[in-house]
């Protein structure tokens, strides 16, 4: 899963557009290849690493539960 903010995405000369790219979270985009290929317990990493690619420096992020497991990459259970 590769996650790109709005700045990196216009850095390249691409404009983000749904269609070819899925809105993560405000500022951050994904494939939208890759989201629809992605597990749901996948699209709530994916959003997790949204959030804190988009944090801004010096804010203090506090992940828990399911969150933080995603950020660490362990395995969750889902039903």
């Amino acid at each position: 899963m590769i996650l790109h903010t709005t700045g990196d995405l216009r850095a390249r000369g691409t404009q983000p557009s749904r269609g070819l790219f899925h809105h993560v979270r405000p500022g951050v985009w994904m494939a939208e290849s890759a989201q629809r290929e992605l597990e749901p317990v996948d699209r709530h990493a994916a959003l997790v690493h949204a959030t804190a690619k988009a944090h801004r420096h010096g804010d203090c992020l506090i992940f828990v539960a399911a969150s933080a497991a995603a950020v660490h990459g362990f395995p969750r259970i889902t039903s």
